[in-house]
């Protein structure tokens, strides 16, 4: 991203420029998870459901959900990530319909990102229900109506809608949940996987194939 001379000289060369690459390392690890089948209980409950079937399911489910939360606790682990009372210098919460600024929020959020690594985040994740509020939030809306010109119903504001109202290309609504009660417990405590307080913002991947497009002027 520095400045170079890009003038072509009296010889008819051009400067050259170059790429030092670095050494660095990393490690893997598989994960999986194995269900027991007893062949009793898969005859027993046969005419019901499949056991193997529903075992299979439930070991994937179980794979998939610790790979999401391996990831989740890495992204909001970052260091100079906000929360969402902190975003804008401690405005209103996003569960203040009328009084959150969540468009000014993330535009100051992207500032920050573009300020401090030169990349323009285009893409966002927020948990579930503080989705259910940004449906509802004043400012979001009157960005609706400015488009439109009509007063917006809630069944057509979907998570494309809400993304162009914060001005970005993509928002993921993060659904998934989770059961923090004890195994053995006989009722479960269900909690979002996504922490309800973090709001995140990066450059999604169809912008880094398509990174030439990025517009300078």
């Amino acid at each position: 991203m520095q400045d170079v001379e890009t003038a072509r000289n009296s010889d008819g060369s051009y400067n050259q420029t170059g790429r030092k690459f670095t050494k660095d390392n990393y490690s893997t690890e598989e994960h999986g998870i194995a269900e027991r089948v007893d062949e009793r209980d898969a005859v027993l409950y046969g005419q019901w459901f499949d056991a193997e079937l529903e075992a299979a399911r439930g070991a994937r489910d179980a794979v998939i959900r610790n790979h999401n939360e391996r990831v989740i606790n890495t992204a909001t682990s970052i260091s100079y990530s906000n929360t969402l009372t902190e975003i804008g210098g401690g405005t209103a919460k996003w569960t203040d319909e009328g009084n959150a600024t969540p468009v000014d929020n993330v535009t100051e959020a992207r500032i920050a990102v573009r300020n401090r690594c030169g990349i323009v985040p285009d893409t966002g994740v927020v948990e579930w229900e503080i989705f259910e509020y940004l449906r509802q939030n004043k400012q979001i809306l009157d960005n609706i109506r400015y488009w439109t010109g009509d007063d917006p119903k809630k069944s057509a504001i979907n998570a494309s809608v809400v993304a162009r109202a914060l001005g970005l290309r993509e928002l993921i609504v993060a659904e998934s949940m989770k059961n923090t009660s004890n195994q053995n417990d006989s009722s479960a405590t269900l909690d979002s996987q996504w922490p309800e307080d973090k709001f995140l913002l990066f450059q999604g991947q169809s912008h880094l194939i398509q990174n030439s497009n990025q517009k300078c002027i």
